[in-house]
Order: C-alpha cells, then sequence, then structure tokens
C-alpha cells in the first residue's frame, strides 16, 4: 500500500508539473540518516542563499513561544 501511494503521489506531482528528486539509502543506519539530514540541512541553506532569504531566522518561532507562555500564564508573558 505503501508503495502504491507513493507511486500515486509521484505521478501527480509529474502531471501538475511539480518537480520531484527521489533518494535512495543502500542501508538505513545512522550513517545514511545523518548524511540525509545534512543533505536537506545544506539544500535548506543554499536554496535560501539563492532567495536572498536567511532560513536560520526564526522569527515565527519566537512569536508562536511567546504567545503560547502567554497562554500559559508564564509569570513575565
Amino acid at each position: 500500500i505503501n508503495k502504491k501511494a507513493m507511486e500515486g503521489t509521484i505521478m501527480a506531482h509529474i502531471s501538475g508539473g511539480v518537480p520531484n528528486i527521489m533518494l535512495t539509502l543502500e542501508k538505513l543506519d545512522e550513517q545514511n540518516i545523518g548524511e540525509l539530514i545534512y543533505f536537506f540541512e545544506l539544500a535548506c541553506s543554499i536554496s535560501g542563499n539563492i532567495l536572498k532569504i536567511n532560513p536560520f531566522n526564526q522569527p515565527g518561532v519566537e512569536e508562536y513561544k511567546k504567545n503560547m507562555f502567554k497562554l500559559l500564564e508564564k509569570p513575565g508573558y
């Protein structure tokens, strides 16, 4: 079922003109997962640079934390 769901998603993206990439790991272990995470971190950094944005600036995260602390009635918020 998972494989057919993946294939259906790929077909939908292709027919809709959505860019795709498929990454395959030789083995699901610590090294390969670490390399995959690094790949996405690097891709995020490079694409942010190309788009002239700072992908490591998270003003939305700070805003939600302030709101959450206020809703939880944390002292100082």
